[in-house]
């Protein structure tokens, strides 16, 4: 726990036991042009049960997409200190593309979606 002042200002937590079974996904974008051009960084995270970074994790990471859109960087994808990062680039026309990553290591993991709009 951080104090300052006499005030607790920051804290961070750990699980009880050593589980991380997490993989943690956050898009830059969720909305891209259509001009074959406009990609958005796809942020891939090995975490514990509270957001920690697991530093020492190289999981492979299988990513495929569906629907209009092109993956830009390796599948599968191998997480270097716990972390790896990849593209969707949005084609010519419109369309609602997903991706589910995978890791036999981490438990269900949500969907990444993106709209491509004219």
């Amino acid at each position: 726990m951080g104090i300052v002042g006499g005030r607790a200002v920051a804290e961070q937590r750990f699980p009880a036991h050593n589980d991380a079974t997490t993989l943690a996904i956050d898009v830059d974008d969720r909305v891209l042009r259509a001009d074959g051009a406009d990609m958005t960084r796809v942020l891939l995270r090995h975490t514990d049960a509270y957001g920690n970074v697991q530093a020492h994790s190289r999981v492979a990471v299988l990513l495929n997409v569906r629907g209009p859109a092109t993956l830009v960087g390796p599948s599968p994808c191998a997480l270097a200190g716990g972390v790896a990062a990849v593209y969707l680039r949005a084609p010519p026309g419109r369309g609602w593309p997903r991706s589910r990553p995978r890791a036999p290591e981490c438990g269900p993991v949500a969907r990444v979606r993106v709209r491509i709009k004219a």
